[in-house]
């Protein structure tokens, strides 16, 4: 592992949503959704036990991202391995910006954090994942 710090160490499971780059000259920054299923039960409305979901939010650079978006579709069950990540940003006229000493009295802090992914293993195929995704939106629109 390149970059990861060892004392930060995470690993997690879930299905990968809202994929996004983000590049400039020097290089491109791929983000994207972790829907993790929590490991215990909830009561719903009607008083069923059903499993809720978080989300987590993560960031991927270099061969890694070059895996996700070459190999990966929306929807796909994948492991991660990373660190974790808090960071400082400003809200300045409804936009994020980087945090400053020069902008810090112009907006509003807000607290960031993400997963910096080191290493992604895809837990299905592409074409089982687009299967299930389809299946998810026919039901809906049944309804």
């Amino acid at each position: 592992m390149s970059n990861v710090n060892l004392d930060n160490l995470t690993q997690a499971r879930g299905f990968i949503q809202n994929i996004t780059t983000r590049s400039n000259d020097q290089f491109s920054t791929t983000f994207f959704s972790l829907r993790v299923r929590r490991n215990y039960q909830n009561t719903n409305g009607e008083g069923e036990k059903v499993y809720q979901f978080d989300t987590i939010n993560c960031r991927v650079r270099g061969n890694t991202e070059k895996y996700l978006l070459n190999h990966l579709v929306e929807g796909q069950a994948i492991r991660v391995i990373g660190a974790l990540e808090s960071f400082v940003q400003l809200v300045i006229g409804g936009e994020l910006k980087p945090y400053s000493e020069e902008l810090k009295d112009q907006g509003k802090k807000v607290f960031r954090h993400v997963l910096a992914v080191d290493t992604i293993k895809a837990e299905e195929s592409a074409d089982r994942a687009n299967k299930r995704m389809d299946s998810f939106k026919n039901e809906r629109e049944k309804n």
